[in-house]
C-alpha cells in the first residue's frame, strides 16, 4: 500500500459507510476492536486480500479511526490484533462474510493452477498471465493470495505448456532431420561460420551478385521447410517469443540446451526465416523493379527533350549549323522599360551615397562574421577594429569592385 494518500482518496475509498460502522459496533465489542474492524474492511475491499495492521500507512488508519470517532485510540493498541489469532482469525471470517468473498483455501489454489495453465496456452508473458487469474478469481469471489503464490503458479503454468509444445514438434522429427540439424551447429571444413549462422542470415543490398545468393538461401531455406513439421498451431505470443529466443542464441548456447527445446526451436526459426526470406525476396523484387521503372522513366524524358529540340530546332534563330559546325548566336538585348532611367536618375540624387565599408562593419556587428575567419596558422586573429577586418576580409581582395572599393579604402588611408 503506498504511504501517500490524497485527501480525495481517503474520502472516496476508505471513509465507512453507516452500515459499515454498524457492522463494525455489531462484531467489535472495544473500541479498538472496532477500529481494527473497519481498517481491515476498507483494506480487503481496496486490495482483494488481508493485510496486517502495522503494514496500513498511518494516514488511512487515521482517517478510517476519525469516521468513528476513535481518533484517541493508540495505534500500539490496534496492532495487538496482529499478534491475537483466533481473535484476528473470527474477525477475518466475519469480514468475508460481509463482503462475500471466499476464504484462499485449497480449492483457490486450484481454480489458480486452473486458471494460469488456461491463461498461459496463448499468453507468454507472466504479468499476462497474472493478470488473466487476477481477474477470474476476482469475478469468483476469492480473496486474492500472495503475489509470490501467483507468480510462481504462472510460472510453473507456463512452463508445463512451452514444454507440451515442444514435445509436439519433437515427437514429428525423424532421427535423420535430428542429425541434420545437429551438423547446423558443427563449423564446416570450408566454412568459418556454422550453417545456423547461415539460417540466420538477412538480405544484403540487391546487387545482381546479392539477389541471386539470396534466391539460393531461399530455396534452401524452402528445402528443409518441406520436411519439417507445420508450427501453424501456436499461439502468436508464444511464437514471436519462441523466434526471438532462437535468434538470440549462437551455435554454442542452442546446442548446451535441452534437446526437446533445441529441436523445437531450430523447426520454429527454419519456419520463421522462410517467412521473412519470402518477404526479403519481395521486398528485393519491389525495389529491383522501382529502379528499372526510375530508368525507364528517365530515359523517357531524355527521348522526348532530345525530340522537343530537334523538332523546333529550324525556328530556333539563336543556333545554326555552320557545315557541320553547331554556332550559338547571342540573345538580342531586350530594351529597358519606358522610366527606367528616370528612376535610376532620381534614385542618385535622393539617396545619400553610403560607404560600402560602412555597410560592410553593420553587418560585422549583427552577424559576428569575424568569428568565421582567422589566418591558416589557425591562431585567432588580431584584428579587433571592425573596419579594419571588413577591410582585409572583404575590400582587398576585391579591387575589380571599381570606383566604390577606391574610395573607401582611400578613406581608410589603404590602397587596394
Amino acid at each position: 500500500m503506498k504511504a501517500a494518500v490524497s485527501d480525495q482518496e481517503l474520502a472516496e475509498i476508505y471513509t465507512p459507510t453507516v452500515k459499515e460502522r454498524s457492522f463494525a459496533r455489531q462484531h467489535g465489542r472495544t473500541p479498538a476492536a472496532r477500529g481494527a474492524l473497519l481498517i481491515l474492511l476498507k483494506t480487503v475491499q481496496r486490495l482483494g486480500y488481508f493485510v496486517s495492521l502495522k503494514a496500513v500507512p498511518k494516514s488511512i488508519t487515521s482517517h478510517i479511526l476519525a469516521c468513528d470517532d476513535l481518533s484517541h485510540l493508540a495505534l500500539s493498541r490496534l496492532r495487538e490484533y496482529d499478534r491475537s489469532g483466533g481473535v484476528r482469525q473470527r474477525m477475518l471470517d466475519a469480514i468475508r462474510q460481509q463482503v462475500g468473498i471466499k476464504a484462499f483455501t485449497v480449492e483457490g489454489k486450484a481454480v489458480v493452477r486452473d486458471l494460469a495453465r488456461e491463461a498461459a496456452t496463448t499468453k507468454q508473458d507472466l504479468a499476462d498471465i497474472i493478470n488473466v487469474v487476477i481477474e477470474e478469481l476476482v469475478r469468483q469471489r476469492f480473496e486474492l493470495p500472495g503475489f509470490s503464490t501467483l507468480q510462481r503458479t504462472a510460472r510453473q503454468a507456463r512452463s508445463q505448456v512451452n514444454t507440451g509444445f515442444f514435445r509436439t514438434l519433437n515427437a514429428a522429427l525423424t532421427e535423420q532431420q535430428k542429425q541434420e540439424f545437429d551438423r547446423l551447429l558443427h563449423v564446416p571444413d570450408d566454412s568459418p561460420h556454422t550453417s545456423w549462422h547461415k539460417l540466420k542470415q538477412e538480405p544484403k543490398k540487391p546487387t545482381n551478385t546479392e539477389v541471386k545468393k539470396y534466391l539460393q538461401h531461399l530455396e534452401w531455406l524452402q528445402g528443409w521447410c518441406q520436411r519439417l513439421p507445420a508450427v501453424d498451431h501456436i499461439p502468436a505470443a508464444k511464437y514471436h517469443h519462441f523466434i526471438l529466443e532462437a535468434r538470440a542464441l549462437d551455435a554454442a548456447n542452442i546446442k548446451a540446451m535441452q534437446s526437446t527445446k533445441r529441436y523445437a526451436l531450430m523447426i520454429l526459426l527454419v519456419h520463421a526465416q522462410l517467412r521473412r526470406a519470402m518477404d526479403d525476396a519481395v521486398d528485393i523484387f519491389v525495389r529491383k523493379m522501382r529502379n528499372i521503372k526510375t530508368k525507364a522513366e528517365a530515359r523517357s524524358r531524355l527521348s522526348a527533350t532530345a525530340e522537343r529540340i530537334d523538332r523546333d530546332f529550324p525556328e530556333n534563330e539563336h543556333a545554326v549549323f555552320n557545315g557541320e559546325e553547331l554556332v550559338i548566336r547571342k540573345h538580342r538585348r531586350t530594351a529597358p522599360p519606358d522610366g527606367l532611367a528616370e528612376i535610376d536618375k532620381q534614385l542618385s540624387l535622393n539617396l545619400p551615397e553610403k560607404n560600402i565599408l560602412d555597410i560592410l562593419v553593420e553587418a560585422e556587428k549583427w552577424l559576428g562574421l569575424h568569428k568565421r575567419f582567422g589566418p591558416l596558422s589557425g591562431y585567432e586573429s588580431k584584428l579587433e577594429d571592425p573596419r579594419t577586418h571588413a577591410r582585409t576580409a572583404w575590400l582587398s581582395p576585391c579591387a575589380s569592385w571599381g570606383a566604390s572599393s577606391a574610395r573607401c579604402l582611400s578613406s581608410t588611408g589603404c590602397k587596394a
